[in-house]
């Protein structure tokens, strides 16, 4: 009785698999080719659940082979800069839910790129340790979606600058870091609330010529 139990449980295993196989709707040669660029973008340390996802989901929507391998290039391309990939794919996923076309998505997919391309530069000038520069890269392209401008986050950043500078003699490297995560976070807060990108940049640098210490910025957010 047991044997029969474990040979039914075995065969209802296999048939899931089958059924889960099948109910993708794609056929052999479009399985084997996901499995191919999941693996491509694995071995440079890209989730591959996400990545089979993004890849199964552009077949699904009938895209053009050579605008798939567009679309995983660009995630190559950001895992290869050392920047998050899971907003571009989901941005990816975004675009497909809401029935956009081939070239949005792709177009879509290169503007998160660039925007976190961006703030990771950003994020470097005010620190170099790897968790606050990866925090601060995630907020300031936050802030960027939100709909700050390029030109006033630059004012802040020099700000920022500037008033480390300032206090060379006294200078604790922690609480500059630190300061620069708070304001980067006051900022996505202001523009999250619909203020205005410049005056959420005359605001802070006020604040910051006011000498403001990372727990005032905290208080103030």
């Amino acid at each position: 009785m047991k044997k029969i139990c474990l040979i039914i449980a075995v065969l209802f295993c296999l048939t899931s698999l089958v059924s889960a196989d099948e109910s993708d709707g794609l056929s052999q040669q479009a399985r084997e080719s996901v499995e191919q660029q999941t693996r491509e973008m694995s071995e440079l340390g890209i989730p591959k659940a996400q990545a089979r996802k993004m890849l199964t989901l552009m077949n699904q929507n009938r895209f053009e082979k050579q605008n798939i391998v567009r679309a995983q290039q660009v995630v190559m391309n950001t895992a290869k800069a050392e920047l998050p990939t899971e907003p571009v794919m989901s941005k990816a996923m975004e675009g497909m839910a809401k029935q956009a076309k081939e070239q949005q998505v792709i177009a879509a997919m290169e503007t998160v790129r660039s925007r976190y391309a961006y703030a990771n530069r950003l994020a470097k000038s005010l620190a170099d340790d790897k968790k606050s520069v990866d925090t601060m890269t995630r907020v300031a392209a936050d802030c960027l979606a939100a709909g700050m401008k390029a030109e006033d986050m630059e004012a802040v950043m020099t700000q920022l600058q500037t008033q480390v500078r300032s206090r060379q003699q006294t200078r604790n490297k922690a609480e500059d870091t630190e300061l620069a995560i708070q304001t980067m976070q006051t900022t996505r807060t202001m523009a999250r609330m619909g203020v205005r990108s410049s005056d959420v940049s005359d605001t802070l640098c006020q604040a910051l010529q006011n000498r403001y210490t990372h727990q005032e910025m905290n208080q103030m957010r």
